[in-house]
């Protein structure tokens, strides 16, 4: 199966995610009832949606979470993974079925589509599936969201903000904002905005922008703003007091450097 890199290592069960997600059921468990939980105002009652879909292209580790979210809250779940991870799912399934069968569960609480259904096809049935969460890259996501005519959550990638407190190792800044452009074919979790302390303005402000390259558009308070402009390839404008925040542009965090 010709299977690209990311996708290839975004499918790798390794030791460490494996322990990762263990860890995630584990906290999932020892959380409160939501459905228990007081409402808003006291009134009314929390129910269950009834059947959702995750919809993701890799990542199946996303499927322990998904399932263990849907069963604590009384959901039926809808899998369907890409294909490229279509055999893990499977044997996913078996494990989940054996789990509820062995705790008097209804099988049919987790289910994947049966074999030759059509993503589009599972999101046009809105009088059965209440909502679908739509995971993986961007232009995965956003063509599956023009298909679907059941409620969707997409999932929002590329667009975040990394913050670095006055304490932070510039170099380590430098090297996790520019990982996060390289990814192939689209980024996904880039970074395109650098929340910053007041703190960071004396110490290495100016070398952050100048080792990333590129324009960039500042905001701060009014002291970030007027040490700024003596930088041409610093936009400036003010912002809340104490913060400011370096904003590389879409355009440019979409590109390979």
């Amino acid at each position: 199966m010709a299977v690209s890199e990311i996708l290839l290592e975004w499918n790798k069960l390794t030791p460490e995610r494996l322990q990762a997600t263990v860890e995630g059921l584990t906290a999932l468990v020892s959380l409160p009832d939501p459905l228990a939980a007081p409402t808003l105002y006291g009134h009314g009652q929390r129910v269950p949606l009834g059947t959702i879909a995750l919809v993701y292209e890799a990542i199946p580790q996303l499927a322990w979470l998904a399932t263990a979210m849907a069963l604590k809250t009384g959901n039926v779940l809808v899998l369907k993974g890409g294909h490229e991870c279509s055999q893990t799912q499977s044997v996913f399934l078996d494990i989940v079925n054996e789990v509820l069968g062995c705790h008097d569960l209804p099988r049919e609480g987790v289910m994947g589509l049966p074999a030759g259904t059509a993503i589009a096809d599972l999101l046009g049935r809105e009088r059965w599936l209440r909502l679908a969460i739509l995971y993986g890259r961007p232009g995965f996501v956003q063509q599956l969201t023009r298909q679907a005519t059941v409620s969707v959550v997409p999932a929002a990638m590329g667009n975040c903000f990394y913050y670095l407190a006055p304490t932070a190792d510039l170099s380590l800044a430098l090297e996790v904002v520019r990982a996060s452009w390289l990814s192939d074919p689209d980024p996904v979790s880039a970074v395109e905005g650098v929340i910053l302390h007041r703190q960071w303005r004396d110490r290495w402000g100016q070398k952050l922008w100048q080792e990333l390259g590129g324009t960039f558009k500042l905001q701060g308070c009014v002291d970030t703003v007027s040490f700024a402009r003596q930088f041409s390839e610093v936009t400036v404008a003010p912002s809340p007091k104490g913060l400011g925040c370096i904003r590389r542009s879409i355009a440019r965090c979409a590109s390979r450097p």
